[in-house]
């Protein structure tokens, strides 16, 4: 059964399991969960297994938010997080995994006893659901893209979105810092409100949001200018050689691609190997992550 307990009062606990898990997104790092209880509502919490020595790091657990009415808990997705999931030292191995007899069976049935409902959306990286399935959890599929960073990151780009942003890219100045991410937001916000599409979420509060994580260094951001005005922006989380492509917006013209032409490059120059582009699930926004080098 795990312990849960507010993350306030297990912080140094829950920073050990995000940093030791096999499997893991910045969306699952404390200080997201904080940030976005705050922003959005809930509580933030963390699960974490009892059995284990003194001193030990916790091996398997779950950071998140919990939201309540009345008597009823939720494990919720929280707002603005591409991917959550389990907190795991290790994978089990595929004899355990049949056996059923692995941490994170239990930890999927500890999860139902305390919530009447838990949802979680488990990264590419993430290889087996099935304990999910098999203790009685509905999944549901989901795509996304990733592009490779290796070598020149707009190689694999299609010739109507690289030449244009080739030819385009000195008329703006990108830059990145900060700065960049209340305009990654707020473009985020517009966007939604010009296709007249619900968001449910503040241009404000997600910026908090993204501050959080720039703060740990878990996010980097970037802004695309032209006539010292901000015409597009983009707000990337970043663990390592991966980085999430996460808010971001623009005004018509070819602000976008420039902005990754540039983005791209400063990220694989840091060591960023692989890009995921944040869903492929939208027919036209599949085809503009495609348009990027993204495989599904």
């Amino acid at each position: 059964m795990l312990r849960f307990a507010p993350l306030d009062d297990a912080r140094a606990d829950a920073l050990a399991l995000w940093e030791a898990a096999s499997v893991r997104t910045p969306f699952g790092h404390p200080a997201f969960a904080e940030a976005a209880s705050r922003a959005f509502g809930g509580r933030a919490v963390v699960g974490l297994a009892p059995d284990r020595g003194p001193g030990q790091a916790p091996s398997v657990g779950v950071v998140g938010v919990e939201k309540t009415r009345g008597p009823v808990r939720a494990l919720a997705l929280p707002p603005a997080a591409t991917y959550t999931s389990p907190l795991l030292a290790a994978p089990p191995t595929e004899v355990d995994t049949l056996k059923r007899s692995t941490a994170l069976d239990a930890l999927v049935a500890s999860l139902g006893e305390r919530h009447a409902q838990a949802t979680f959306a488990l990264p590419p990286s993430w290889a087996d659901a099935r304990p999910f399935a098999w203790n009685g959890w509905t999944l549901t599929t989901r795509y996304t893209a990733l592009a490779s960073l290796e070598g020149d990151p707009v190689a694999a780009w299609s010739h109507g979105t690289r030449q244009p942003a080739r030819r385009h890219a000195d008329a703006y100045d990108v830059r990145e810092g900060a700065a960049e991410i209340a305009h990654a937001a707020r473009f985020q916000v517009e966007s939604y409100t010009r296709k007249d599409l619900p968001f449910g979420l503040s241009a404000d509060g997600l910026q908090s949001v993204g501050e959080a994580l720039a703060d740990v260094g878990l996010a980097r951001a970037f802004g695309a200018y032209r006539d010292g005005q901000p015409k597009a922006a983009a707000l990337f989380t970043v663990d390592g050689p991966s980085a999430i492509y996460w808010l971001s917006g623009s005004e018509p013209g070819p602000a976008m691609p420039v902005l990754f032409l540039r983005a791209m490059q400063a990220l694989a120059d840091s060591g960023v190997r692989s890009l995921d582009l944040g869903g492929a699930n939208v027919p036209g926004v599949a085809q503009f992550k495609r348009q990027l080098g993204g495989v599904l």
